[in-house]
């Protein structure tokens, strides 16, 4: 499985879905903790979900599973903790509940999968974190 890390904040429609398609992407797995609010702009669910349909033939899922805990993330969305504390705390999360095993159970068997994140110019996101989890689980 080939997998990508994106972010629909802070770029165009155009751009987000062209960089999909690019990478072919079979699968859009969004570990967002919340994929609904109108700041979600065109990444709200659930026009997203009929995007990633219309325009990549991808399927889409919202999988909180591997979402952070909210509390964490509003501190580091907040500047209070960094990005090192924030990335070690999920990190240690995820690796407590065997996220690497069980994200490659769910979407191991797609070609090419794009996890969808919370990054911004300013700050960078956990999927990055579950991405080096599932590549090093890959090996």
């Amino acid at each position: 499985m080939q997998l990508r890390v994106t972010s629909p904040y802070q770029t165009t429609a155009e751009k987000f879905f062209g960089q999909l398609k690019a990478w072919q992407v079979d699968e859009v797995v969004d570990i967002r903790l919340h994929n609904t609010t109108q700041l979600d702009g065109f990444s709200k669910y659930p026009d997203i979900a009929y995007f990633c349909e219309t325009i990549c033939h991808a399927g889409y899922a919202h999988d909180t599973d591997f979402s952070p805990a909210p509390e964490p993330m509003k501190e580091y969305v907040h500047g209070e903790i960094s990005w090192e504390e924030f990335s070690s705390d999920y990190r240690r999360a995820m690796e407590a509940k065997h996220a690497a095993k069980l994200f490659l159970e769910r979407y191991g068997r797609f070609a090419s999968v794009a996890v969808i994140g919370a990054a911004t110019k300013q700050r960078r996101s956990h999927s990055e974190v579950l991405a080096e989890l599932v590549e090093a689980a890959q090996q």
